[in-house]
Parts: structure tokens; sequence; C-alpha cells
């Protein structure tokens, strides 16, 4: 084997005297971090607002606190590590408000880090404990924290409780050290990357931008950017009680300051205001419940029940202030990383020069036989294997690009805002209303889809439905938020059809095994299953480059293409072209006698037609083309018409005497809802493919059919597509069609994602199949529908989308419409549900000896476009709004999964029984990547 020798790295020399100059910048960098993150500026108080003011006692309430206190104060002041968190489990149990360690630091640390710095001399202690503002006010404070406050507490409420938890000093000293190892808040040392974060944050004021925005809530003492202050005042007050840190170190004066402790306790509380509590020796509810004397009817809920023991040493590291530290910083700590990433990246642009990584040749620009360009990525572009160095420089590249993402988003906010009030103005959202996510199965919308499968096959309480069966599984919806930066309800549209297909899916698995399921929808899930394609990536190979979803996605935002865009005709109406295939491309510079590719020579021969008779005669032409419409001259329109009288999903079984069909094993060997089920796909660009891959996320086998003289869709491909087996085959000969009769002869689905009549053309009719395979189910997607003027005419998404009036041009110029697919995704489920509830009816009809000759079933983007309407619109205000485009930018990369050489997000219905599952990896159909410069 020949191996060609290594290519060299070009880097290009960084300018004379540059290193020293970034040095500079890098100390002064430095100082100025130090001085700006430097003194009391996290905290809103100072410690003068904690002194207790002049001529007011100690024992006088503070001026703004609520009504006075109808019980005495409790205070637990034993050492940590004594059963502090136990007593104040047993506390919460009694339905009192205690101040433990967490909520301390939430309301008060501002006021400990003063106190305990020595920076408070007489402390107001009402003002801590009373709720004064806005914090609540505490029935109970435990921990050791108190127990240096404690004369203090005394002084102010004289009557109060005092519980003094205790345990022998050997276990004690052996449970600190325990607990001080599995902590982050002792070693400065260890948590250096944090704090340096934390200082870089309060330099830049990170913490007030990212709440000014939304993406964070309001600030407690958690903050990132308290944490310097956090873990001073552990430190504190360790030094406080026993003028060391480490327990190990010094056991012997651990010990003393124990005992000294407990004595010094005992000397300042009086004996009837004192409970010395051991949980070690038994102590329990009846000694706690006897000192306190609570009143009967909050005592005797939880008398018999166990003792509370919590918060063992060896939890430390995942639970208690040290895990909550972590997990409230962690978010904060990610923007903040990506800002110095992007600032770092800039810099070494600026002072290093641009490093480049492995250089390839650039690919030769070839035209085929129409003079349309396109390049070939072939083995002499052959990728090398990354370096560190390419990793961390791509890292950097995708934190900045979704960086910039966030901010163009987020500065389109009002024009966003503009253009529902101007669509809400002219009627495009008169046909219902979006109403609360989590009583989606109550929406009318949703409730017409899921009467269509109960009157066919059957539901949770109807007595047999159209197949004499009732089904029994069950549907959750859950509101945890929306993440798609738009006012259109695709979310509620998506959950819709996700839920009946999931429905549909668990009547099929309990008819095959008799066990119904619990179902649970999401409102994020929904809301990414349609905009997958920014989570997707699969991993280069050979002179396949990869893809990345998000940066192939926004590399084609902004973009003016001249054959895919709007036209203004003369009489003022606009025509939407869609050329984003080679043969579509040529037919619409060929329609307008061979313009060439360019805006305004195109949109000077469309200004000389009237919009209504370009959009037919282009139609005519074999073109995707259509009318840009609003929602009310769509449905006034003989298409919009027959599309909103025909159902959503269309299952036409064809009913013959005698004979029963084809079955599905039943029993406990089937684990999955589409087990055994054959899916043949023929299907394109998006709609379509989602069919099958929906299908196969619940069990069914999958096999695309494909062709290498197709022409492919970049990213697409892959995301609608993953998981799916590939059967290369030609219908252009005799073989080719030999092969595919073979091959539905023993599938039981066939998925016609073609314009209409490309497949009967080829000798693939539909009666045709269907008498030949009566078992089959035969499932068509369209765009307009399959009645009227428009039936069998070309077209996508932006094509129904505009001549339904889902969206104006003024929604195409929105970053945030672009990024997410309207009625792609949904029309998928639809077609996928359609083809279960197909299934379902089949296996009926076996059970009773039922004859079929098949059965047909139909969608379109258009019928799911009228549909969707019903959901109404609904613009989110500008925290909501801040909130969805953080949460899909930066907040659900977490959700992916990683399996052989793609990443994806997964199937988005939870099911009890019947997990969905994706087939791991990609598998590519072409041997070059052929990519035409459309």
């Amino acid at each position: 084997t020949r191996h060609a020798p290594p290519r060299a790295r070009s880097v290009a020399p960084a300018p004379q005297g540059m290193p020293r100059l970034a040095a500079a910048v890098v100390v002064a960098a430095g100082a100025i971090l130090i001085a700006t993150s430097s003194g009391d500026w996290p905290f809103e108080t100072r410690p003068a607002d904690w002194e207790l003011p002049k001529g007011r006692a100690p024992t006088d309430p503070h001026p703004d606190a609520p009504a006075p206190r109808a019980r005495p104060l409790i205070a637990v002041v034993g050492l940590s590590r004594t059963g502090t968190s136990s007593v104040t489990a047993a506390l919460e149990m009694l339905n009192l408000t205690v101040y433990h360690s967490h909520q301390t630091v939430e309301h008060h640390l501002d006021f400990w880090h003063y106190y305990l710095g020595g920076r408070v001399a007489k402390p107001d202690v009402h003002k801590v404990l009373d709720g004064v503002g806005g914090a609540p006010r505490a029935d109970a404070v435990t921990d050791c924290w108190y127990a240096v406050l404690a004369p203090e507490i005394l002084r102010a409420y004289p009557n109060a409780k005092f519980v003094l938890t205790t345990r022998d000093v050997g276990g004690w000293l052996k449970s600190y050290a325990t607990y001080r190892r599995g902590s982050s808040l002792y070693s400065f040392y260890k948590q250096w990357p944090r704090l340096l974060l934390s200082r870089a944050s309060r330099a830049i004021r990170l913490g007030p931008l990212v709440r000014a925005l939304g993406m964070m809530p309001p600030s407690d003492g958690y903050d990132m950017d308290k944490l310097p202050e956090l873990m001073g005042i552990w430190r504190r007050s360790d030094e406080a009680f026993y003028g060391a840190t480490d327990p190990e170190s010094a056991p012997g004066r651990w010990a003393d300051a124990f005992e000294r402790h407990a004595a010094h306790m005992r000397a300042i509380i009086p004996k009837d205001q004192l409970l010395e509590f051991d949980v070690t020796k038994g102590h329990g509810w009846k000694e706690l419940l006897a000192f306190l004397r609570l009143p009967s009817k909050e005592t005797l809920a939880v008398a018999s029940e166990p003792f509370p023991h919590k918060f063992r040493g060896s939890q430390v590291a995942a639970g208690g202030v040290s895990g909550e530290s972590k997990r409230r910083t962690a978010g904060q700590e990610a923007v903040c990383v990506a800002l110095l990433l992007i600032i770092v990246g800039a810099l070494s642009h600026v002072f290093l020069g641009e490093r480049a990584g492995p250089q390839a040749p650039a690919p030769k620009a070839v035209k085929d036989a129409d003079g349309f360009e396109y390049v070939v990525m072939g083995r002499d572009q052959a990728r090398a294997p990354p370096s560190p160095v390419d990793r961390i420089s791509a890292w950097i590249a995708e934190m900045q690009l979704r960086f910039n993402v966030w901010v163009h988003l987020l500065g389109e906010y009002g024009k966003m805002r503009e253009v529902y009030r101007q669509h809400k103005e002219e009627g495009y959202f008169a046909y219902g209303e979006p109403g609360a996510f989590a009583a989606l199965g109550e929406h009318p919308a949703t409730k017409a889809l899921q009467a269509y499968r109960a009157n066919r096959v059957g539901g949770r309480g109807n007595g047999g439905g159209g197949g004499g069966r009732g089904f029994h599984s069950t549907v959750r919806f859950v509101d945890d938020g929306s993440v798609l930066p738009t006012y259109l309800s695709v979310e509620h549209g998506a959950a819709g059809a996700l839920s009946a297909l999931g429905l549909a899916a668990a009547d099929l698995f309990e008819l095959r095994t008799g066990e119904a399921q619990e179902l649970t929808v999401r409102r994020s899930d929904a809301g990414l299953a349609t905009a997958a394609y920014l989570f997707i990536k699969v991993a280069p190979g050979g002179a396949y480059g990869g893809c990345d979803g998000f940066a192939s996605t926004i590399e084609q935002e902004g973009k003016v293409n001249p054959v895919r865009k709007a036209y203004t005709c003369k009489d003022g109406r606009s025509v939407f072209m869609h050329g984003g295939f080679p043969k579509l491309k040529k037919g619409i510079l060929d329609f307008f006698g061979g313009v060439e590719p360019k805006v305004e020579a195109i949109q000077a021969k469309a200004a000389e037609w009237e919009g209504p008779a370009l959009e037919a005669a282009m139609q005519k032409a074999g073109l995707a083309v259509t009318l840009c419409r609003t929602p009310g001259e769509w449905r006034a329109s003989e298409q919009g018409k027959l599309t909103a009288k025909a159902p959503v999903v269309d299952v036409q079984p064809r009913l013959k005497e005698g004979g029963g069909g084809r079955k599905l094993s039943v029993g406990n060997m089937v684990t999955r809802p589409l087990q055994d089920v054959i899916v043949v796909d023929f299907s394109h660009v998006i709609a379509s493919p989602v069919v099958g891959r929906s299908l196969l996320d619940h069990g069914a086998t999958v096999i695309k059919v494909v062709t290498y003289s197709r022409p492919r869709r970049h990213l697409f491909d892959e995301e609608a597509n993953a998981g799916k087996l590939t059967y290369e085959l030609s219908l252009d000969d005799e073989e080719g069609k030999d092969r595919l009769w073979k091959l539905l002869a023993v599938a039981d689905v066939l998925i016609d994602g073609y314009t209409d009549g490309v497949l009967a053309r080829h000798g693939f009719a539909i009666d045709d199949v269907l008498a030949k395979n009566p078992h089959l189910v035969y499932a068509q997607v369209a765009c307009y529908g399959f009645e009227g003027p428009f039936a069998g005419r070309k077209g996508f998404q932006q094509n129904a989308n505009f001549c339904a009036g889902v969206a104006g041009l003024e929604d195409e110029a929105l970053m945030g419409y672009q990024l997410v697919s309207q009625i792609d995704y949904a029309t998928g489920f639809l077609g996928a549900y359609a083809i279960v509830v197909a299934l379902c009816e089949r296996q009926l009809a076996a059970e009773k000896g039922q004859g079929l000759e098949g059965i047909r079933v139909r969608v379109s983007l258009c019928r799911t476009a009228t549909w969707m309407a019903e959901y109404g619109a609904e613009a989110p205000g500008y925290l909501e709004y801040v909130r969805r485009i953080s949460r899909l930018i930066w907040g659900c990369g977490d959700r992916t999964i990683t399996a052989g050489n793609m990443t994806y997000l997964p199937a988005p219905v939870e099911m009890s029984a019947t997990p969905t599952a994706r087939v791991a990896g990609f598998h590519r159909w072409w041997r070059e990547a052929k990519q035409y410069k459309l």
C-alpha cells in the first residue's frame, strides 16, 4: 500500500514585535481583570445596611417586617456534621420555614460575607430573619453560621428555642474530614478555573447582561459572580470556630473547639430554652416535639413517620451547597467560556496570523450538459484526520457562529413582532387559538386528528371504533417551555401530529401484544423536531466532508437565490418560484426565454405577467411555482376549498370478499410496534423522507430506493434519512423494475414522495401495484393535494407556505422563520400516523378474515398547513423570546445522541413500553459529492 507524504501546514508568519505586544496585552488584561472584579460589586448591599440602627433596641422588630411572630424562633446551633441537616428535614416536615445553608446562601450571602469578615459590628438580626426585602420569614435557622450568631439571636429573640446538635467527637471529626474532601468550596486551588471565570464574568458584568436578556433567573447567592465570596464564607466560618480549615491537620485543636462551643452554648442559653440533641444516641421525634411544644395538629401527621437522617458525608460531592453551586453556575460558565474563546480566537488571528489546517487542492468547477456549474469532491480532496489544534479551532469557530446567530435573532425581535401584528390585522390567524400546551389534547384540531384514528380502528373510550376494538394507551402533554423563535404555533401542530402517531403505534403494539402504554410529548421536543437539521452532525470520511447541520443552515441564511425567490407581477401580486434543483432551475430560465440567473432579469420577465396567469402557465410547464396568497384567499380558492374538505390524513382500504390478508406476528416476541414491517421508500427532500424515518423510530425496517443520477439536497438527505438502509436501482431498465417488483412482494409499505405520476410512468401505477400486492399500504405525499386544479403539481414547503398563507413575504426576511420547518416535518409525522392507522386496519382485517386489495394513504403539505392554522398564533414577549433563542442556540445540545458516525436528536415521543430508537449511523449512497452551484 502506498502512502501519500503528509501535507505540510501553512502558517502565516506573525508580524515582528507581535509576541511582545501580545504578552503586554495579556498582562494588561490580567491587571484590568483583578481591578474590575474586586470590591463589593456583586452585592447590592453594603456593610452599613446590616448594622442595627442607632436608637433601635435589638429586640425591636424591623419596621418593614410583616406581622409579629406567632411562635418563638427556633435556632439549631450545633456545628456542621452534627445532625443539623436531619433536624432541618424534621422541621420542614412540620411545615416550618427553615433557613439552612441552601436558603441562607440564596437570600443572605451578602450579610454573611460582611459579618464573618468582621465588617458588621452589631447586626440587625431582625432584618436577616423576619422576611424583610422579599426573603421569606424564617421560623427556624440551622447550621454553624447561626451558631456564630447565637449571642445576637438570643438578644434579638429572648424567648427563642435553641437546639444544640451534638455527637461523639471522634465520629464528628471523621465525618467532617469526609465532608471537606467531598466539598468543592474549600479548595481554591482545585477550583481555579471556576474562580477565574467568576472574575472574568465580574469584570465584563456578564451576570447582569445575561439576566437582562432573560437567559438566567434573578440573582441570588449562587451566582457565579459571587463564587469567591461563597467559598470565602466557608473558610471563614471554620477559621472562626477552629482556627484552621482542615480537621486532619490539627485534630486536637478541632476537638477542643467542639467541646468549647458546646460549653459556650450551655453557658449563654437558659436551660429551659436549650435542647441537646444527639441523633447517634437515638434522639428523634419524641425529644424534639416535647421541647418545641408545637400545636398538636402540626405534629400528629409526622409523629408516626421515621425521623429523617440526611446528608451523609459521602453525599457531599453531589449534594449540599457544593453540588448546588456547580449546577447553578454551569450555564453562566458556558456563556463566559464561549465569549472568552471568541476573544482568544480573535486575538490569535490578529497577533499570530491565520493558522490553516491540512490544505487540499481546490475542486475545479465543471459544467454539465445544460451549462450549469458543479464541483466534484473526488479522492484528491480527501481530508486528513483533524489535529487537536484543528478541533479546538473548529469548536471556537462554532461558538463564535452561535453567538453571532444569537445576536442576530435578538436584534430581529421588533421586526418579528411587527410582522405578527401586520398578519393579525390581515386575518392570518382567524382560524383558531393555540390554547395551553398542557391541554393540547382538548384542542379541537388535536381532537379531530385523534377522532379519525378512533373512528377507523378504535381508541381509548371508543367501544370498538371502526375496527371493533377499544385501545387503552394514553398521552400526556408537558409544557416545558418553547424553543422556537417564531409566533407560529409550530410546536402545537407538531405535538398534535406526534401524539397521534405515537398513539397509533401504541394501538398496533396493543393489537400484537395486548399491552397498552403511556406516552409523553414535551413542548420543547416537539419544537426541536421541526428544526432537527440544526443538530445533526455526520463525521467526514474519505472524499465525504461530513455534515454540520447548524453551520450548513446558517450558511444559506441571507443568500439571495434568483431561482428560489418571490417576484412581483404587473398586477402587484407575487409569485414564488422554487428552482432548488438543476432541472427546475433550467425550467425557470427556459420559461423566460433563457434569461440569465439574475434577480433583475427574472423580475423584468415576471413583471410582464398577471400573477394568476403566471402561476398557471409555469405550473403547466411542470415547475414548482405558486401565487402568494393570504389564508383567506387560499380558503376561497377552488383548490383551497377542496383541500379543506379532505381529511387531514386520508386512509382508504380497498375491501374485497373473502380471504384474510397479511398479518403481523403477535405475542411475547414482539418488542416494537412496527417490528417486522418493511417499508420501501421513494422519497425526496424533507416531508416524505420524514414519513419513513418516523416509522423507523418505531421499529420498521426502511429501505430507501436511490439512484446515483438523482440530484441530492445536502443536509436534508443526511437528517431525514438517518438510519435507513439504501437500495440502488434504476426504473429505466427491466432489470431494475423486476428487482422492485420482487421487493414489493415482501414489503408492507410503499412511500411515494415523488411528483404524482412519476412512478406510474415507469410502470408502477397505484392500481397496478396494489393489484399485484394486495397486502401493501401505498402512501402518497403531495404538495397541494390530490383533487382539484393543483393536483399532481410540483411543490415544496415554501410553495405550500405561500400558497396556503402560512406566511407572507415579510417572514422570509426573518432568520427565526428560516430556522424552523413550518409544515414539512409535521406532514411527515402525519404521513407516518396515517400509515400506522392503515397497518392497524390491515391487522384487524386479517383477524376477522376480511379480504383487502391494498390500502391507499394520502397526505399533503397544504392540507397540513390548513389544519395547523387551527392552532392560531401568539407572539412571545421579549424575555420569553430571549429564553427561546437562548435555549435553541445554547441550551439543547445535551439532548443529542452520538451513535456510529452521526450525532442527532432522538425521536421526540416518550413511550413507556416501547421507547423510540433509531438505527445508529448514516448510510451515504453517493460515491462522490456532486455539488451544484445553485
